[in-house]
């Protein structure tokens, strides 16, 4: 192919090459792109649900992660001193310790868990520090969320004893023969029951994903580019 005075002749093997490049970055920037806007709505999400007044939690089956996550809710019951886990490495302040996850019964007879914190390991790891719990009848303000995502690596679910790598609902009911819901309460700081607590906060890192998606697209043209540098060559005048 010639126009003027260049000439355009790329190999079929530098055409595949340049579509799958361009392909790959394309798709990546758009990718980032939607990341970003997820992260937009979720940080609209948590604001929205965090400002609603507090709610009783009348029915474990009334609420639920997709509608419900981040909102404030009173529960009444009890804890159980019982099946409580440790969930180990958890890093607060740059120190190493444990979020306690202790269950708890509602007046009406419901079962939840409750994570009540971050506790420090202490010096010795191999002593689990005391996480025993009153059992008296109490009113919590809690937020709903899920459990941590399980770490890519394949661990096991407990390490030993009540000392667990990452909490699985499931897995959770089956040992303990709790039926719990598939979410997760995070107690209010402010309670005598709490540990170290501190409620999520979504930062807005949708700058960050359009800085990706930024990359991507100039990869994709210099993929392109290179490509119709090394093949449009100037015709020599006789």
């Amino acid at each position: 192919m010639q126009l003027l005075n260049f000439e355009f002749k790329p190999g079929w093997l530098g055409i595949a090459a340049t579509l799958i490049a361009v392909s790959v970055f394309t798709y990546l920037m758009l990718w980032q792109i939607g990341r970003a806007e997820e992260r937009k709505q979720l940080q609209h999400q948590v604001m929205q649900r965090s400002e609603l007044p507090i709610a009783p939690l009348k029915n474990t089956e009334d609420v639920s992660l997709s509608n419900d996550r981040y909102r404030r809710f009173q529960v009444e019951g009890h804890f159980i001193n019982q099946h409580q886990v440790l969930l180990d490495n958890v890093v607060h302040d740059g120190r190493p310790g444990y979020e306690v996850i202790t269950p708890f019964t509602t007046t009406k007879g419901e079962s939840l868990l409750i994570n009540r914190g971050w506790i420090d390991t202490g010096r010795d790891r191999t002593v689990l520090p005391e996480i025993t719990v009153t059992e008296e009848p109490l009113s919590l303000t809690v937020m709903l969320d899920k459990p941590r995502s399980a770490p890519v690596v394949g661990l096991d679910v407990v390490e030993s004893n009540n000392r667990w790598n990452y909490l699985d609902m499931g897995f959770y009911k089956k040992h303990s023969g709790i039926d719990i819901p598939g979410y997760l309460l995070l107690l209010a700081a402010d309670n005598p029951s709490a540990y170290t607590s501190r409620w999520p906060e979504i930062e807005d890192k949708s700058g960050m994903h359009i800085g990706y998606a930024i990359q991507w697209g100039v990869f994709a043209l210099i993929a392109l580019g290179t490509f119709l540098g090394v093949n449009i060559k100037r015709i020599k005048q006789k």
